[in-house]
């Protein structure tokens, strides 16, 4: 079986076998991707990756506007930022270890999300 999502979020299944027994699952879907997403990523440039203390980002394009979110692995929103410079710096010391997603919300509405490792 599988099951199709159309926006991020954090979804619960639930599965029942023959048995009679359940078992549920949380699964948090940061960004959903299909293949028109891709067009036009190379304006968005986050680095370094891994991170330590602080995430730099540059658009080539400044023309570009949106929102960035930062989300944790579990899709937890972290940092939501307008985004109508070239050149920003994020500030992660605050941040545990882990596994990132920053996500670059465009006006047009289309997200383009790349994934960040905070050592």
């Amino acid at each position: 079986m599988s099951i199709t999502v159309s926006s991020p979020g954090i979804y619960t299944v639930s599965v029942k076998n023959n048995q009679g027994c359940i078992t549920n699952a949380s699964i948090a879907v940061v960004y959903c991707v299909g293949m028109a997403d891709f067009e036009n990523i190379d304006f968005f440039n986050v680095y370094p990756n891994p991170f330590s203390n602080t995430i730099y980002l540059n658009i080539s394009n400044k023309n570009v506007l949106g929102i960035l979110k930062l989300y944790d692995a579990v899709g937890q929103l972290i940092i939501e930022s307008p985004c109508e410079v070239k050149d920003l710096t994020f500030d992660t010391r605050h941040l545990r270890k882990g596994i990132y997603f920053l996500s670059f919300e465009l006006e047009s509405g289309k997200q383009i999300s790349k994934k960040l490792i905070k050592e």
